[in-house]
């Protein structure tokens, strides 16, 4: 099936491009264990206080830095893939390219939000007027729905980075042929959160040490996200350009 052609793609990406991986999410996550050691000592400073003044404006700036990072991986990473751009890949990816997949991710965003409100609508229409178990089906089918519709609308971020005109257009036009693989691909998403979730908790109960269960779950977000990233990219490449899978 495409969908686990296309999973499969994406996993070699990552796990093909371990040096370039390496090089590209080094600077980001440095970032971010900075910030998580910024914001522990501050909660520890506190010791039960309240936050003085300026606490809003702090937690805006760091919370910016953070998203900051986040973008600069994305980005880099899409525009490795799709552009073979092997050159600078420990600074921050061009300006322009950051600011159209914030501005994409922002269309994204509002979509997803109209769809989650029509969503929760239908779900209690249906718990309604046919009781728990047909509430918790329809619940299910939407949430696969809503998983779809946000791999075709993120499909587009990857044209954004690489600055594709139009790309949320493109990647609707282009991923309408793609429906039952895009479902598949949400059922298999909704299933690796699940069993992740599972793990994690598992984990979290073990009696290992308090460190090494927090590396073992940033490891696993942090490839999971870089999957995640490559599977958009395939969908980009394969359904957009046109290209052939592995």
């Amino acid at each position: 099936m495409k969908a686990f052609r296309i999973l499969l793609h994406a996993l070699r990406q990552v796990f093909g491009n371990s040096r370039q991986v390496l090089a590209i999410s080094v600077p980001p996550l440095a970032i971010q264990a900075i910030l998580l050691g910024i914001v522990v000592s501050w909660l520890a400073g506190l010791d039960g206080n309240q936050p003085s003044g300026g606490w809003f404006l702090t937690v805006l700036a760091l919370g910016l830095v953070y998203l900051h990072s986040l973008v600069w991986l994305a980005v880099r990473w899409h525009r490795f893939v799709l552009l073979n751009e092997q050159e600078n890949l420990l600074s921050p990816p061009p300006r322009a390219a950051m600011m159209r997949y914030v501005g994409v991710c922002l269309l994204i965003a509002l979509a997803m939000f109209a769809a989650a409100l029509l969503i929760g609508l239908v779900v209690t229409a249906v718990a309604a007027g046919g009781g728990g178990l047909l509430a918790v089906l329809a619940a299910v089918a939407l949430a696969i729905l809503s998983h779809g519709l946000a791999l075709i609308l993120g499909t587009a971020l990857p044209g954004a980075a690489i600055g594709a005109r139009q790309p949320v257009r493109a990647a609707w036009e282009s991923m309408k042929p793609a429906g039952g693989t895009v479902l598949l691909l949400a059922i298999i998403a909704l299933a690796v959160n699940a069993l992740a979730e599972a793990a994690s908790m598992a984990v979290e109960a073990s009696d290992l040490p308090d460190a090494l269960i927090f590396g073992f779950i940033l490891v696993f977000y942090w490839l999971a996200s870089l999957v995640t990233l490559s599977v958009l990219t395939t969908l980009w490449g394969h359904y957009v350009e046109g290209r052939p899978l592995r």
